[in-house]
């Protein structure tokens, strides 16, 4: 790589930070989960715990359909990827919503196929929190340079502004959701567009704060999605949500105890942020029983400074398990069907 691509680069990062990851691994039974999902209430009180540390993250299995070895692409000559603004008019949402999908460095779907990360926003923004904070900059510079394997990042709006009531923020789960929008409609929707792994394996999601919420409960109740979920400030403890009481756990939501240690699990809070309590409250509880999962915590508080910070800890961790190169397009690979279920 010459000179000059390589400070082209840097001048798109002015802070990369790539601090260490702590884990945890234990035990404990919950219920199965109830008729009653919380609804969000918003961010208040502060909250205070210790930080947890464990063993490391399980493997993931063999990726199905991937009977073709991936040879090395040629050389990537182009240093940054595209961000594409889309829209999909949703059913689920009654609206059209936007969708930003950021293609890695030399995309080519013709020939390859690669894994897609989903991205969810905190309740300040109605679109565009990952791109602020640094993300395709971020890509751009890792990739380029190989720090990365190339991935799409697929970061849909949120219905705010919805005529009829905030899937959102007004609902928790299951069908009529947001869950069902992500999973029911934008997942096909990218899967069909883009040139995507579809299988778990090839699949990640996170959120920040609300979109911390989203992504766990998404990543919980379709372990057969997703394989890895992360939580950023997640708002998850009962103070923040409406209709559940004070020992509402994250687990309660989930399809099994089981099919949650199927997936790697990223938690992480400011502290100084009060979505703190709900994350480490969490993390005990999977290591009570004995999932494993991934924890930091960092200085900060409960905004875009501590995150953006991060997002290169987060790009690492979700895209740890996939190859260094894109993949080459399967000949078994096809179109996944889920259906939600109550």
């Amino acid at each position: 790589m010459t000179a000059a691509l390589i400070l082209t680069l840097l001048a798109q990062v002015f802070i990369v930070p790539m601090s260490g990851f702590s884990g945890v691994a234990m035990a404990y039974s919950f219920p199965p989960a109830g008729p009653h999902r919380p609804y969000w209430r918003g961010l208040f009180g502060p909250g205070a715990a210790s930080r947890p540390d464990g063993s490391a993250a399980p493997a993931l299995p063999p990726n199905e359909g991937n009977d073709i070895d991936s040879p090395p692409p040629a050389v990537c000559a182009t240093p940054v990827g595209q961000l594409i603004t889309d829209t999909l008019n949703s059913a689920v949402l009654g609206q059209e919503l936007t969708v930003q999908v950021y293609l890695p460095p030399c995309y080519d779907g013709t020939r390859y196929e690669y894994p897609t990360l989903y991205l969810l926003q905190g309740s300040g923004y109605e679109v565009g929190e990952w791109v602020d904070d640094g993300l395709t900059r971020i890509a751009n510079l890792q990739m380029s340079l190989s720090i990365l394997s190339p991935f799409i990042v697929v970061m849909p709006a949120n219905d705010l502004n919805a005529s009829e009531g905030s899937r959102y923020l007004d609902t928790s789960g299951g069908q009529g959701s947001w869950e069902d929008f992500i999973v029911n409609e934008l997942v096909p929707t990218i899967d069909q567009k883009y040139s995507t792994w579809k299988d778990r394996a090839g699949r990640a999601i996170g959120g920040i704060s609300r979109g911390g919420y989203w992504s766990l409960e998404i990543a919980f109740s379709n372990p057969d999605l997703f394989a890895t979920v992360g939580g950023h400030s997640p708002a998850i403890a009962a103070s923040y949500l409406v209709g559940v009481n004070d020992d509402f756990s994250m687990l309660s939501l989930a399809k099994s105890v089981d099919a949650v240690k199927t997936l790697r699990i990223y938690l992480d809070a400011g502290d100084n942020d009060e979505t703190l309590y709900g994350m480490q409250q969490l993390a005990g509880e999977l290591a009570a029983q004995h999932v494993t999962y991934t924890a930091s915590v960092g200085a900060g508080i409960h905004d875009d400074q501590y995150w953006s910070d991060r997002v290169s800890d987060y790009l690492a961790f979700y895209s740890s398990f996939w190859p260094a190169v894109a993949r080459a397009k399967s000949r078994t690979a096809g179109t996944q069907t889920h259906i939600l279920t109550q």
